[in-house]
């Protein structure tokens, strides 16, 4: 193959790559917004903001306390906001609600799971640490 053959060749593989690389390296944020009550529990108000170009489907969402492994389910409040959709377009945010665990005598957070439409990678954003 001649050299004037091969460089146009590897310009397109460099740019499929990296084509391929800004599909995955969506940023998700977690901001906290408030706290607020819910029946006799306190509740951590948070946003979820997508600052990738291009919309991700979330995972999983769970709560673990500082020097634990274990995820714990979520604690809810159905008249408080929660997860509406499975998908999060291109700069969008969602707003949830979610109750301080009963259990949490240390920090805990909330983490969740997502990956970028069109991935197989999968991501986990993670909240800051809230303190009992």
């Amino acid at each position: 193959m001649k050299i004037q053959h091969i460089i146009p060749l590897l310009l397109l593989v460099g740019c499929c790559a990296v084509g391929a690389q800004t599909a995955d390296t969506n940023t998700v944020t977690i901001s906290f917004q408030s706290y607020t009550n819910g029946g006799s529990r306190i509740f951590v108000v948070i946003s979820f903001a997508n600052h990738g170009r291009v919309p991700i489907q979330w995972g999983d969402i769970w709560v673990e306390t500082d020097g634990s492994s274990e995820h714990h389910a979520p604690v809810f409040n159905p008249h408080l906001p929660w997860i509406k959709a499975r998908l999060l377009e291109s700069g969008g945010s969602e707003v949830i609600a979610v109750g301080t665990p009963s259990e949490a005598q240390m920090q805990w957070r909330i983490c969740r799971d997502y990956t970028s439409v069109g991935s197989t990678n999968i991501y986990t954003t993670k909240s800051k640490w809230f303190t009992p």
